[in-house]
């Protein structure tokens, strides 16, 4: 149209809507009159602020199920509402039209739902549920900007089905409650979770340290501060056959005749000593493992020094 500018407001502009499908159960009469059908109901976009949409909606158009009598109704005037009677639940395609015919139209799907849901209460007959959005218009022409404050102020009275259509302050409410809920929850796992996995890496280091111990017991280095075997004195095996001399001795350490035990071979073989034979053969240093050989040989000194001294006589 030749009065409107293209000249455009640098302002965003959201004006929410709301389907919403009103099923109710058919009277006795009504089901002698519509056979097999089971319930009549209503689906309607509507402002939840009861703002007139006429002022930037040119027309609405409903897509109903193809079993349907003329299944795509198209209203141009409020209220944009579509009335039938019906047995099964289906989805309804709600396509809007825009006064601007520059902006694409919006596309939105909608559940028709009959039976009402259990949170509704045991006496509740009416099932209601609604789709809540909002529409943002960016940048919007200057004229299709006034349509749109207009609408703001202009106001309709109430639907016939106000007292079924849902307070959106209170469920958002709700929804912000189990939001912070949830994540109270999920926060508090969390954590268990992170102590839990830090037990069991505790568990794992100490079997894995535990492991180590048993393949390699002869020594125990220091590999861990935190080890749980650090500060445990260790354990020497096999020091009977230990070769290895230490170049220092504790003050408690026992003498090499101290260690040795009385009753074994090496015993008998230190109290044999005696340093007139150690003096014959000064480069020895490994006294003879067989005590009967060191007893024999002083024997046959002594028998000689008295022959030598008979003849001597």
């Amino acid at each position: 149209m030749s009065t409107k500018s293209g000249k455009r407001v640098n302002v965003r502009v959201g004006k929410q809507i709301a389907i919403g499908t009103y099923a109710f159960p058919l009277t006795p009469v009504e089901k002698k009159r519509y056979g097999s059908m089971t319930h009549r109901w209503t689906c309607l976009l509507r402002s939840p602020t009861n703002e007139n949409m006429t002022h930037y909606v040119k027309k609405v158009q409903f897509d109903l199920d193809p079993s349907f009598l003329n299944p795509r109704r198209v209203l141009t005037s409020m209220p944009y509402e579509v009335t039938e009677v019906g047995w099964g639940e289906f989805y309804i395609g709600v396509k809007i039209y825009f006064v601007d015919e520059s902006l694409e139209p919006v596309q939105l799907q909608h559940l028709l739902v009959l039976n009402p849901s259990d949170n509704t209460g045991s006496n509740a007959t009416t099932a209601t549920n609604e789709t809540f959005d909002e529409i943002i218009f960016n940048e919007p022409a200057a004229w299709f900007y006034k349509h749109l404050m207009c609408s703001t102020t202009d106001c309709l009275p109430p639907h016939k089905y106000q007292e079924h259509f849902w307070d959106y302050s209170m469920r958002d409410k709700e929804t912000t409650c189990r939001y912070i809920c949830c994540q109270s929850y999920f926060q508090n796992e969390t954590y268990r979770l992170l102590a839990e996995a830090s037990e069991l890496s505790r568990q794992i280091q100490y079997l894995q340290e535990k492991a180590n111990v048993i393949k390699n017991p002869t020594i125990l280095t220091k590999t861990n501060p935190n080890s749980t075997f650090w500060g445990s004195k260790p354990t020497v095996i096999g020091t009977k056959n230990a070769c290895s001399t230490p170049t220092t001795t504790p003050q408690d350490a026992p003498t090499k005749r101290d260690a040795v035990d009385s009753n074994s071979p090496e015993s008998s073989i230190l109290s044999s000593y005696d340093p007139k034979l150690a003096s014959l053969s000064p480069s020895a240093t490994v006294v003879s493992s067989t005590p009967s050989m060191a007893a024999e040989e002083k024997l046959q000194l002594d028998d000689k020094e008295l022959g030598d001294s008979a003849d001597g006589t």
